[in-house]
């Protein structure tokens, strides 16, 4: 099995991005903190783009993502 095409990675990421938002639009909270989480999982869905090409890159991007979520 070979390495996927990048326009695969690329609609992977939309796809788990998109999707996360869309649940965040039943989250009822504070509005600052649902813009922090907005931002954090759009985070998230940039490490799932680079999780291939580089992979150090998205892990710490993922970590980050995750440590917005916490706070």
């Amino acid at each position: 099995m070979g390495r996927r095409p990048p326009a695969r990675d690329v609609l992977i990421a939309l796809a788990v991005g998109v999707e996360m938002q869309a649940e965040l639009f039943t989250v009822d909270g504070p509005r600052r903190d649902v813009l922090i989480a907005r931002l954090a999982v759009l985070l998230l869905a940039v490490a799932v783009l680079f999780r291939r090409s580089i992979p150090v890159l998205a892990a710490a991007v993922a970590l980050g993502g995750v440590a917005l979520l916490e706070s």
